[in-house]
């Protein structure tokens, strides 16, 4: 089931209400605002024949995004709250990762693949670094940005998990480990 909107803002407004965003928290309304454009769906023959002309949209809600949403969102405003991760980038660059995170979401969902709240925390790590990094760094910005009580054996289980998670299909590989023990994102 899904609800389809011809108006960015009735989208908006809905997403806002499912997800119980505040409409006074500045971050949260960032995240909102990138999954309302993750929410877009652009006709592919429109948007060749019409590059530079205003494009006529429709955003749809998706039931089975809602659950992915909400992740996104909670995983996302909590390591906002310690301006860990949103604090340092622009505008673009939360759409970009919120949207990229949604695409990540659907394609584990489309596959069969479950990604747990911790491993999306491990995600956004990695993500936001944007290169390998050693383990205990990992580890460190997970203590230190995260209210879990993350430890050792449990992130090492969890990475290991990353590195081939069953699907429907196939084993879907999240992450990467070098000799060195650095760990990074492959096919995010």
């Amino acid at each position: 089931m899904s609800t389809e909107f011809e108006d960015k803002d009735l989208c908006r407004d809905q997403l806002q209400g499912l997800l119980k965003l505040s409409p006074e928290n500045e971050q949260e309304q960032q995240i909102l605002d990138a999954l309302v454009e993750s929410c877009e769906v652009v006709d592919p023959a429109q948007a060749r024949e019409r590059r530079f002309e205003l494009r006529v949209g429709k955003w749809v809600i998706r039931e089975e995004d809602l659950k992915l949403f909400d992740v996104v969102k909670d995983s996302l405003t909590m390591f906002a709250s310690g301006g860990y991760l949103l604090g340092n980038l622009t505008a673009a660059g939360i759409t970009s990762l919120i949207v990229s995170l949604v695409r990540l979401g659907r394609d584990c969902y489309l596959n069969g693949v479950t990604i747990t709240d911790k491993q999306l925390q491990i995600i956004l790590t990695l993500k936001k670094e944007g290169r390998a990094i050693a383990f205990r760094d990992i580890l460190a910005s997970l203590v230190n940005e995260t209210p879990d009580g993350w430890n050792e054996p449990d992130l090492r289980k969890e990475l290991e998990a990353l590195k081939t998670m069953p699907s429907r299909n196939k084993k879907v590989e999240v992450v990467q480990s070098t000799s060195a023990d650095e760990w990074f994102l492959t096919g995010i």
